[in-house]
């Protein structure tokens, strides 16, 4: 008894010998081979995508930061943590850290608090 994947596979083949020349098999062959193609560009697309949100390192923090609150903050262009600078102000999810003369605003997940041994110094 034939497999049905064998039975497709032959009516298959007696298709293309039968319709060689049948303009709208030739089409349906074209759109099946996009739509494949469509589908692996549209997986590999979104595991890429998927990859690239992993390798973030966010750490969320649902808290509110205080005016006067000492933190150390991360620039974007580095990977070390620079501070102690102080919040002085709060929008959404950006904080604005003084730092010296400067002022800074970055994102609330590049921001850590000052342990209170360090907070003294």
């Amino acid at each position: 008894m034939p497999l049905a994947e064998d039975y497709n596979d032959t009516v298959a083949v007696d298709l293309h010998e039968i319709c060689r020349n049948i303009w709208y098999f030739h089409m349906f062959e074209e759109y099946t081979s996009l739509h494949a193609t469509r589908k692996a560009f549209i997986k590999a697309e979104s595991s890429e995508k998927i990859r690239r949100a992993l390798r973030k390192q966010v750490r969320p923090w649902s808290g509110q930061y205080q005016m006067g609150d000492r933190v150390f903050y991360m620039q974007p262009d580095s990977h070390e943590r620079r501070g102690p600078g102080t919040a002085i102000g709060q929008d959404e999810c950006v904080i604005f850290v003084r730092h010296g003369g400067t002022l800074i605003h970055v994102h609330q997940s590049t921001l850590q608090m000052v342990k209170g041994d360090l907070e003294q110094k």
